[in-house]
């Protein structure tokens, strides 16, 4: 089920959550698509690993910065018995140290609670 407030957006190969209101500057968003065929290779890295409803999930928390602002993003590898999906989870927050309160509030949720199908592309979770 969505969060309230937060619109969908699907393509081929995914899909993305954006929140509706602005949150620190910025919306924010998560990218969710399918690996395909030696993908990984190119986006596999090091980081926490948790056993989540839809897979093994491999996580890291990074700091960002542009021109118009700062914030964190979040990338995880999922890892389904129907295939790997890439998240990219990010907020605009310029405070020093990453709070995780929307990852985990939002985020999270979403990532553990998503499935996907063969042979298409990774799908939101079901509206309940």
């Amino acid at each position: 089920m969505l969060p309230p407030g937060w619109q969908s957006e699907q393509s081929r190969q995914g899909f993305s959550l954006v929140r509706q209101e602005p949150l620190g500057g910025g919306y924010p968003t998560l990218n969710l698509r399918r690996l395909g065929p030696g993908e990984l290779e190119h986006i596999r890295f090091d980081g926490r690993s948790h056993k989540a409803p839809s897979g093994n999930v491999v996580y890291r928390y990074q700091g960002w910065r542009n021109s118009r602002g700062s914030g964190y993003r979040m990338n995880a590898i999922i890892t389904t018995p129907r295939g790997m999906i890439f998240a990219d989870a990010s907020i605009w927050d310029p405070r020093p140290t990453l709070d995780r309160g929307i990852f985990e509030d939002v985020f999270w949720p979403l990532i553990n609670s998503m499935e996907i199908d063969e042979p298409g592309p990774a799908e939101p979770p079901p509206a309940r």
